[in-house]
């Protein structure tokens, strides 16, 4: 009878170990499944980072093309409104004395340095007056309101060259539209 109860003290110690070692390997392989599924996961957001990445370098070469694009077009521009001031200049000494010049009509300009559509400008504090909001590039032009030194605005169309000022369309933050001259403006508020 001491043997036997001593083999079933054995076998149950043996079932016990057995058990322990079942629940031990049990933890450990959801600890490998959780541990999986983490890394799939991030397998995936690095995926997507990737194809970000990929989508980021693609726009920078797109904007790097458009940049260089601009920049052709504004010297073309340059070279075109040069033309024009030579023709402008022969045109004047072969007209005749008699004749009454012509109002000046607005000509496209090089861009100033900072200066370009979509770009946020501010009334500048230099003169220390406010700049008139015109309905068209020229001093002839309708004057709709004078905005004050430090008035935001976002450049929508220009250069054009009248009357001796670089004109830029342009709207206020608060809605209001209309042509100012480009040389009252800097690209940080003063």
């Amino acid at each position: 009878m001491f043997g036997r109860k001593k083999r079933e003290e054995e076998q149950a110690e043996q079932t016990r170990k057995q058990e322990e070692a079942a629940r031990k390997e049990q933890e450990i392989r959801q600890s490998i499944n959780q541990m999986q599924a983490q890394l799939s996961k991030r397998a995936q957001e690095v995926q997507q980072l990737n194809k970000e990445l990929e989508a980021a370098k693609a726009d920078k070469k797109q904007a790097e093309a458009t940049q260089r694009q601009l920049q052709a077009m504004q010297k073309e521009m340059a070279a075109l409104q040069q033309r024009l001031k030579e023709a402008e200049a022969q045109s004047a000494s072969a007209a005749p004395a008699s004749a009454p010049a012509a109002p000046q009509q607005p000509v496209a300009a090089p861009r100033p340095e900072g200066l370009a559509i979509g770009a946020t400008a501010w009334v500048r504090k230099a003169g220390g007056k406010g700049l008139n909001r015109r309905s068209a590039p020229g001093l002839n032009s309708t004057v709709h309101d004078s905005l004050t030194i430090g008035t935001q605005m976002t450049l929508l169309e220009g250069p054009l060259t009248a009357d001796g000022y670089t004109w830029w369309r342009m709207r206020t933050s608060d809605g209001r539209e209309g042509w100012v001259a480009g040389e009252e403006l800097v690209m940080q508020p003063e």
